[in-house]
């Protein structure tokens, strides 16, 4: 019957097997860190917690034989003649470092030297031979689990965009216990956490680029992560310069996001990639809805074209909303509790009023308000403060271009008070500027889709509104 489960089931029992490995020796080193338990065992220990992603891999793996590959890929295919990608995965982190060097120095830093890379925690001075040790615990012992045996499955049901978002919480909830042991995570502390699981999804679209690029190689991803945490993770790379490559990594990132297909992060979108970036004299333009908020945190816009005329948008934007509404056209996975966003006009949701509420999500209550409807031109939501006076304002706009073309921009404002699950400040504005552009590029490109490829004839809604002439 467990064998029956995991067939079912093969990613769940891969990451519980990952995580129970990793923590029965990271937990109590944690909770001897803390003082809770009197034991006296080696931190060094901690290098051993990198090999639970693999041991999982090879046990999950062998109860599912015969051992599944990515697209049906032989073996030989999997692992051959990826000399060029090995050679990105090994070089690109160090360039990195270099870059990174370079830019402390000249804001007078001090920065680390090759061989004092081989200083890592719990050990003695390896030197050089440090990255050999990264190499066989985060390259082999990682990478032979979450690249080789969680990106492929999870790739066979999501695209590779999303397969680095689910594949990036896993890992970082794997590392939790580190916070309490290891002296580097100690110092970032837990307030930290979201910084550092956009440094891990990050790595992880980095690392599924370098993976689907090279035709599924394992160790082109194994050579990237040993090569990255050699000049990040030893103390004297600590800071500044860490700090500094870890955001190339960001930059790395948003690039791929930016340049590559969504669906595979390898291959360009046929033709030019439908953008989504505002204009400057967009973004400087007064909005509808601005006034509301007058003195905003930070103000979002974001602006696709489309090759539809705007009556032929419009009923996209009036149904809206989660749960019994149509869906949000984004991850929904995320906000409309796994139910697809509607593909069709729904006739009976195209009339909104001010005050209507577009629920944020499944089964609740709270939700975006309409505040302003202005017929196939304005559509402005508010999410409402304790005060009842907008804390967040969400306006769509359409734009006319030509006959048949019409340019939806959408802006988002935060008012003075508004923080995302209660972060500071300057944290909220990081996290949502990353989190409201992944949800947003999602949003529009799908209401691009719909309006473009749907015939308003054909999902009812023309012939019932003639009727109700």
């Amino acid at each position: 019957m467990m064998q029956e489960w995991i067939r079912r089931h093969p990613l769940s029992a891969y990451f519980f097997v990952a995580y129970a490995v990793s923590w029965s020796i990271a937990v109590p080193l944690a909770l001897q860190a803390q003082g809770v338990i009197t034991t006296r065992l080696p931190l060094a220990l901690h290098y051993l917690t990198a090999f639970g992603p693999a041991a999982a891999a090879i046990a999950i793996g062998r109860l599912l034989r015969p051992p599944a590959r990515p697209d049906g890929r032989s073996r030989s295919q999997l692992f051959g003649r990826s000399f060029g990608w090995w050679t990105v995965g090994l070089v690109s982190p160090l360039f990195l470092f270099v870059l990174a060097r370079m830019a402390a120095a000249l804001l007078g830093q001090p920065v680390p030297t090759w061989r004092s890379l081989g200083h890592v925690s719990f050990l003695p001075d390896l030197g050089l031979a440090a990255w050999g040790l990264w190499f066989l615990t985060s390259g082999c012992g990682e990478e032979a689990g979450w690249r080789g045996f969680a990106l492929p499955r999870l790739q066979r049901t999501h695209s590779a965009m999303t397969s680095s978002l689910l594949l990036g919480i896993g890992w970082a909830g794997w590392h939790l216990p580190a916070f309490f042991y290891i002296p580097g995570y100690s110092a970032i502390g837990l307030r930290m956490l979201p910084g550092f699981f956009l440094g891990l999804l990050a790595g992880a679209i980095v690392l599924t680029w370098l993976y689907n690029s090279s035709r599924g190689s394992v160790l082109a991803a194994a050579l990237w992560h040993a090569s990255f945490n050699f000049v990040t993770a030893s103390p004297d790379a600590g800071g500044l310069v860490a700090a500094i490559a870890s955001t190339l990594v960001m930059v790395w990132a948003v690039v791929i996001a930016w340049r590559y297909d969504w669906a595979t992060l390898t291959t360009r979108s046929r033709g030019r990639p439908r953008s989504v970036r505002a204009t400057r004299a967009e973004r400087a333009r007064a909005f509808p809805g601005d006034e509301l908020i007058p003195d905003a945190i930070a103000t979002l816009t974001h602006g696709v074209t489309i090759r539809r005329a705007a009556r032929d948008v419009w009923p996209w934007l009036l149904q809206m909303g989660a749960g019994t509404r149509a869906g949000w056209y984004s991850y929904d996975w995320l906000d409309n509790g796994r139910q697809p966003s509607a593909t069709r006009i729904v006739p009976e949701l195209q009339h909104p009023a001010v005050g209507t509420i577009f629920p944020a999500l499944p089964r609740v209550t709270e939700g975006f308000t309409a505040l302003a409807i202005e017929l196939e031109r304005v559509l402005i939501l508010g999410w409402p403060a304790a005060d009842g006076t907008p804390e967040v304002t969400w306006t769509f706009l359409l734009d006319g271009v030509s006959p048949g073309v019409t340019r939806l921009l959408v802006r988002v404002r935060g008012g003075p008070g508004y923080r995302f699950h209660g972060l500071p400040l300057r944290l909220t504005r990081l996290v949502v500027r990353v989190v409201h552009f992944v949800m947003q590029r999602k949003q529009l490109l799908g209401i691009v889709r719909r309006a473009e490829t749907i015939d308003l004839h054909l999902s009812g809604y023309k012939a019932r509104e003639g009727e109700a002439a």
